[in-house]
């Protein structure tokens, strides 16, 4: 007994040898695998971002001896293609049963609507292409430089029902590789916009110099995707678009020509109708009446203000006048929480550029205006402009309230950017 107990260890050593040689030689899978999604014949473009599972939809699964019965799935690239290896054999492709804001048009379905199976045998290469069709595309894509952003607009056009639009989002990068991963993005709420019209979405040129560790190109590559109620994490994308010649350069120069912009405002004299609230703001001039309510001294607010809330008219003006040499410039004036006090809508407020030493809201002289209820405005109001040769200008804003409307005015801080 001894005996054959000192041959044990040794008789186990050369089974593990053995299994170890089976398992370095191991064959991988050879066979590719190949296909290309399509919407009227033509590719159809995919987020292909290669973390994750978002890419992940082509699932190939092998049953019998040996096999686990767990998919492998293919990744699809932003072109909309996949390749994959596999083993020779018998397989069940099928689409990963997930919502999309596409359908797979010509795949089967079983009783319960879901992607059914296709059953294949794989002894060579094999290509298939499989037809989709969007509930939305994206046409007409163009962008802009204004001020400090990256101006990105595009039409959509309707293909079938069943889904509503959420928001679009723009993407951006570096490099030519452009999917829901990058750093930079920006989104927009599409519920109750007019998508017979353009549609705008806009990059912070800023945002973009500071996201990416030394970055001084004059470029970048974008995308377009639209989100719909069916998947947040699913989206229709455009292709990828390069935009050129950006500035280089954003210097803040507010404190060089502008005075008392930010909170907390330096304050003059308490006003006569509310002391206690009401009072000047120092280096702002104003028009008639306009000094009643051009601060709000309670102490959730303490910002910049004009209101009349369904009082008499309040027609006027607030501003500051200041020098400003030839160059690229953009205004930015950041609102107040009370954005949605101007209950009489368009055409009651602006933030206005005039030339010379004066503002008031009928002004021949405003060159430039941006109305504070629209969408776009109601965090900040946005204005680039350019300046040929130096010029005196007033900047500020002017409301015009009739009487019984119920409206109000804010802002916190003034900023003045100018581009290189």
């Amino acid at each position: 007994m001894k005996t054959y107990l000192a041959y044990i260890p040794g008789i186990f050593l050369i089974i593990f040898l053995f299994a170890s040689c089976k398992y370095d030689n191991y064959m991988s899978p050879e066979i590719e695998f190949s296909g290309q999604l399509l919407y009227n014949g033509k590719p159809f473009l995919f987020d292909g971002r290669p973390d994750g599972s978002l890419s992940k939809i082509v699932q190939f699964t092998q049953y019998g001896f040996g096999k686990s019965g767990s998919p492998i799935t293919a990744h699809v690239k932003e072109d909309g293609s996949f390749k994959q290896l596999l083993f020779p054999g018998a397989y069940h492709i099928t689409m990963r049963n997930t919502p999309y804001p596409f359908i797979f048009e010509d795949w089967p379905r079983n009783a319960g609507n879901q992607y059914d199976t296709v059953h294949m045998n794989i002894n060579g290469p094999q290509t298939m292409n499989i037809n989709v069709v969007p509930y939305f595309e994206i046409a007409d894509v163009s962008q802009k430089v204004s001020g400090t952003d990256l101006v990105i607009s595009f039409r959509i056009n309707k293909i079938r029902e069943g889904a509503r639009l959420v928001n679009a989002r723009a993407f951006a990068n570096t490099a030519e590789l452009v999917n829901s991963g990058v750093r930079m993005s920006a989104v927009k709420n599409l519920n109750g916009v007019d998508i017979s019209q353009p549609v705008e979405i806009k990059l912070s040129l800023i945002d973009y110099r500071n996201k990416f560790i030394n970055n001084f190109r004059d470029y970048l590559f974008y995308r377009v995707a639209l989100e719909t109620d069916l998947s947040n994490s699913y989206f229709l994308w455009s292709a990828t678009y390069e935009a050129t010649g950006l500035p280089l350069k954003f210097n803040d120069v507010t404190s060089q020509y502008l005075k008392n912009y930010q909170q907390p405002f330096s304050l003059g004299a308490a006003q006569p109708n509310d002391p206690g609230r009401r009072f000047l703001v120092n280096d702002w001039l104003y028009t008639d009446r306009m000094q009643l309510s051009m601060y709000d001294a309670w102490g959730d607010r303490r910002f910049m203000s004009a209101e009349n809330w369904g009082g008499p008219v309040l027609n006027g003006a607030i501003w500051q006048t200041t020098t400003l040499p030839a160059g690229r410039y953009v205004l930015i004036a950041a609102r107040g929480w009370n954005s949605g006090d101007l209950k009489g809508g368009l055409n009651r407020a602006f933030v206005a550029i005039a030339s010379g030493g004066s503002l008031s809201w009928d002004s021949p002289n405003i060159m430039y205006k941006a109305d504070c209820y629209a969408v776009d405005n109601r965090t900040a109001v946005t204005i680039p402009f350019e300046l040929n040769a130096s010029a005196q200008l007033s900047i500020g804003y002017t409301v015009n309230f009739p009487t019984g409307e119920q409206n109000a005015l804010s802002f916190t801080s003034w900023k003045l950017i100018q581009s290189e």
